[in-house]
């Protein structure tokens, strides 16, 4: 008995000394910004898993559905009709180096509107934690297999990214440093949204990453939450999100690939 009062005192002590922030309004109120969608990941440990996100992925209906209001919320151009005409928009998916998980939620939103037949470019910046997204750079320069969105086009770049005019939606993944969070992401872009993990991060690091981005002319519009805690009851303080889009059916067929980018282009 003794033993076990003990065993429960350090766990409860443990429990108070993280302050890794688990529930979606603790997220949401470390910033003052809603959580728009949450999305289960998986940890991509290879080029071969990361592959098969590329590839496969696909959202529950209900994943579907946030995904879907959190663009319109976001009010980025030409996702109803999939037009380029109707204008192109970027989106920056920031998230911590750290943090494995949160990385996959910028490809799977792009996997996601090219899936739905909107033109969209992903992006990843390979100036970034080279550790960090080597095995995702590995299988973003590897020959695509003939299963991913026909919509989709990949590209590693140096610096500066470019508008591609075939694009409707450009997706930037974007990492910050956990211990120098003051480096967050500066590219031009229509919205940026912060990619966190439950239990990932602590509000000190949500504020500072914050304040960077907000300082640079790049506030954080939104939150997207990988992997809720099941027992979680809260939303993330959730707007009242404008009416979902419709947006067009899964396509499929060879996609659009393109390679590293030299540094003075």
């Amino acid at each position: 008995m003794a033993g076990m009062l003990i065993g429960a005192f350090g766990v409860l002590v443990a429990g108070r000394g993280n302050r890794r922030l688990r529930w979606r309004d603790e997220i949401a109120d470390a910033i003052g910004v809603p959580v728009l969608a949450s999305l289960a990941t998986h940890r991509r440990a290879d080029a071969a898993s990361w592959t098969r996100l590329l590839e496969a992925y696909e959202p529950s209906a209900a994943e579907a559905s946030r995904l879907r209001g959190a663009l319109d919320y976001l009010g980025l151009a030409g996702m109803k009709s999939g037009n380029v005409r109707a204008g192109r928009s970027r989106l920056i998916v920031l998230s911590f180096s750290s943090d494995h998980r949160a990385l996959a939620l910028g490809p799977q939103l792009a996997v996601f509107t090219a899936s739905a037949g909107i033109p969209t470019a992903l992006v990843i910046g390979a100036e970034q934690d080279a550790k960090s997204i080597a095995a995702l750079e590995a299988a973003c320069l590897a020959t695509p297999p003939l299963g991913w969105p026909s919509r989709l086009r990949v590209a590693m770049v140096d610096r500066e990214i470019p508008d591609w005019p075939d694009a409707v939606l450009t997706v930037v993944v974007a990492l910050v440093e956990g211990r120098n969070p003051e480096d967050a992401d500066t590219t031009r872009a229509d919205a940026m949204v912060l990619g966190v993990s439950a239990g990932a991060v602590t509000a000190e690091q949500l504020a500072h990453v914050s304040a960077s981005a907000a300082s640079a002319g790049r506030p954080i519009a939104g939150i997207i939450v990988a992997d809720p805690d099941p027992a979680d009851p809260t939303t993330g303080r959730r707007p009242q999100l404008a009416r979902q889009i419709q947006m067009p059916t899964r396509v499929t067929g060879t996609p659009l690939v393109t390679r590293r980018l030299p540094a003075n282009t």
